[in-house]
């Protein structure tokens, strides 16, 4: 109960914080300029696949493999020793007593193995049972996923594809969502407040401290960013992950923005 009584005053704080800044971002006009640049901070929202599809080459070898076991009844399975390039006798633990018991007590075939491979340096561990290893010489199947359009806003489209999140404004052009960076205000909050006052309410989880990519533009010559003595925008972009079963984005209260959309890389 302390914790979660905690837990709801930091989130209060927050709210609190976050209403004061929205007000001060509303009322004042103040932005923090670096050298001539005023500074931003865009959220790239990514979905991760919701559905994972074995890769046709894994589905092969892994056909290849059920059928080889099959047709030979060898149940040996291969260590990493044997995988890592190591030279012989190097980094490499001895055989115990109790190991080279165990590998003789094993079948004749195992143990010719793991002498063989013993005199040469390398360990095999052959405690797998041969009806473990029949429980995993059955068909590998893929569940198949029948793809609907549900619309772009839909969270759950293209379930095994990566889905962005970008918005439109009202001049039509897309983008990641943005927003200018207040005096005395972190890079962290203003991500907050991205979510809380373009997004409504809407909740990613944010990856990292750090930006993933920067970008500087130089304003028009004739635009309205150089009227006002500014000589572009430095755009610090973040990433964010969305979080399954929190709510969709909301731009319904937005002035900002007029439509969303979740893409894929391609789109």
């Amino acid at each position: 109960l302390a914790q979660a009584f905690e837990v709801a005053m930091l989130r209060a704080g927050r709210h609190v914080g976050r209403t004061a800044q929205v007000g001060a971002r509303h009322c004042s006009v103040s932005i923090n300029v670096h050298r001539g640049h005023k500074l931003q901070a865009a959220l790239v929202v990514g979905r991760p696949p919701a559905v994972v599809v074995t890769p046709e080459h894994i589905k092969t070898w892994r056909d290849f493999e059920r059928d080889w076991k099959a047709r030979t009844q060898n149940g040996v399975e291969v260590e990493d020793n044997l995988v890592y390039m190591k030279m012989q006798h190097e980094f490499l633990e001895q055989m115990t007593q109790a190991q080279v018991a165990a590998s003789l007590a094993s079948t004749e075939e195992k143990a010719e193995l793991q002498e063989l491979l013993s005199g040469e340096g390398l360990e095999l561990d052959f405690s797998l049972e041969d009806e473990e290893v029949q429980q995993d010489l059955g068909p590998v199947t893929d569940t198949k996923v029948v793809a609907k359009d549900k619309g772009l806003r839909a969270l759950d489209r293209e379930a095994t594809k990566n889905l962005f999140l970008v918005v439109q404004d009202k001049r039509g052009r897309w983008q990641f969502p943005i927003a200018d960076q207040l005096p005395e205000e972190g890079m962290r909050s203003t991500l907050e407040g991205i979510c809380d006052d373009q997004l409504g309410s809407f909740e990613p989880y944010l990856v990292g401290m750090s930006p993933v990519a920067f970008e500087k533009r130089a304003a028009k010559p004739d635009g309205p960013m150089r009227k006002s003595g500014l000589e572009g925008r430095k755009v610090f972009y973040y990433r964010a992950h969305a979080v399954p079963g929190r709510p969709n984005v909301d731009i319904s209260g937005s002035t900002q923005w007029k439509d969303f959309a979740w893409m894929t890389r391609e789109e």
